[in-house]
């Protein structure tokens, strides 16, 4: 009877017990609660051996291991989460600040802290970086100050205004703010005579008077349009889409995609022949594309042309004629000056070191034929050309490039003609020997 009893208890009750004491969390700790402790008791006190029965002292020996257990476990998650907690609050800190952190592996990485992030399942804590990559809290080794951000908003109010300071290179400056940047924990003012003012390097701010806001509200309304300006001792204008501007002498001046600088009161002067207009839908997409081929090399002219690498591009307007202004066009211009219609672009790739050898500059060219591609260029480009090709033929069309080819000056022309009947247009290219120079460079090839 008695060993029976023994048997059942130590398979129900007890076992029930034992195994209720050694439960895991799924933080890794023990889990058993007083309810729970007390519907166990009544379990093993059903089940007891009435012979034997349980004594009060084993009973609260029980009752003290579990509650030991219980406040154990409590201690290590309250200590878990204060640790997490303290991670959080001082990984939140670093936010805006440059950061410098050591891994396990030695790889340091520096960069300026964006954001917070936790994982839930290993309580760990990292810190996102302004380049997309993170690194653990833990393993921050460095914090430097990034700029305040009363230091910044100071910085953005001057924007439009007109400082007096010592700019970067110690020097005495006076001009308009364009723009605020910051350089780790240094702020600078950018003015739109490209200096650069460290913020506690101004001296003096104020408003712009009626007068230069007026100034600089009419030159920044320029940006993106095509200008023409009279030239001083030429019948041809300065003309171009305007990039940018900046001032000198404190007057404003614009830049515009093909490096030329036109003052703006020359571009304002209706009159003497200055002229402004925005661009169509259609120029400012063919102006996105030709963003894309700068340092691409490129190819032009169903093949027959020389290529070159891409260093800038420019616009030109079409001719008038019975009246009626034609439509303009963007040209590629090449390292060593050759310039290319983009509409007869067909080809571009990313550009290699031998490229960058032959095609990377004008060094090696003579100063005639480099006078010479100016000269082209400046007159020849855009208008009608009738001449001779390499093999004496005589061939016409509007000149849409130029370039050198085995030592010559060619034109590339492109002639488009439409048929009365179906209303086709059928265009013809071809190239012609340029009239300004032959064999240049003494009668080496020059390409």
């Amino acid at each position: 009877m008695s060993t029976i009893l023994e048997d059942f208890f130590t398979s129900s009750a007890q076992q029930k017990i034992e195994e209720a004491k050694y439960k895991k969390t799924g933080t890794g700790g023990m889990q058993v609660s007083s309810d729970q402790f007390l519907q166990l008791l009544v379990t093993q006190m059903s089940n007891q051996d009435p012979l034997q029965p349980m004594q009060d002292t084993e009973m609260m020996a029980q009752y003290a291991q579990l509650q030991q257990l219980d406040n154990q476990q409590t201690m290590t998650s309250a200590m878990t989460d204060m640790r997490k907690e303290y991670a959080i609050q001082g990984a939140s800190s670093l936010i805006g600040k440059s950061v410098t952190a050591t891994d396990s592996s030695g790889k340091t990485t520096t960069g300026v802290a964006v954001s917070i992030l936790y994982a839930k399942n290993d309580n760990n804590v990292e810190i996102k970086l302004d380049d997309g990559t993170s690194v653990n809290y833990s393993d921050i080794t460095s914090v430097e100050a990034m700029a305040t951000g009363a230091n910044v908003n100071a910085a953005s109010q001057m924007i439009g205004k007109y400082i007096i300071g010592i700019d970067e290179n110690a020097r005495a400056y006076q001009g308009v703010v364009k723009n605020a940047t910051t350089n780790g924990n240094a702020i600078f003012l950018e003015t739109y005579d490209g200096v650069y003012v460290p913020l506690d390097g101004v001296a003096q701010v104020r408003d712009l008077t009626p007068s230069e806001s007026a100034k600089l509200i009419e030159a920044l309304d320029l940006v993106g349009k095509y200008v023409e300006a009279p030239q001083n001792g030429s019948s041809n204008p300065l003309t171009g889409v305007v990039k940018g501007i900046y001032s000198r002498d404190n007057q404003y001046w614009v830049e515009t995609w093909g490096g030329t600088d036109i003052y703006v009161g020359n571009i304002m002067n209706s009159g003497a022949g200055g002229k402004v207009r925005e661009l169509t839908t259609g120029e400012l997409e063919d102006m996105e594309l030709a963003k894309k081929y700068v340092g691409k090399f490129v190819k032009a002219n169903d093949g027959k042309m020389t290529g070159g690498i891409s260093e800038g591009f420019f616009y030109r307007d079409g001719a008038v004629e019975d009246g009626k202004q034609a439509a303009g066009q963007f040209y590629i211009y090449t390292a060593r000056g050759e310039v290319f219609a983009l509409d007869s672009l067909y080809y571009s790739r990313d550009y290699t070191a031998a490229d960058q050898v032959q095609y990377g500059s004008t060094t090696g060219l003579s100063a005639e034929l480099q006078t010479n591609l100016s000269k082209a260029v400046a007159e020849v480009l855009g208008k009608p050309f009738v001449g001779y090709d390499a093999t004496g033929n005589e061939v016409a069309g509007v000149v849409d490039s130029v370039y050198l080819k085995n030592g010559l000056l060619m034109f590339g022309l492109v002639d488009r003609s439409v048929d009365a009947e179906t209303g086709k247009t059928t265009v013809i290219r071809n190239e012609a020997v340029s009239p300004y120079s032959l064999f240049t460079n003494g009668g080496a090839a020059a390409a």
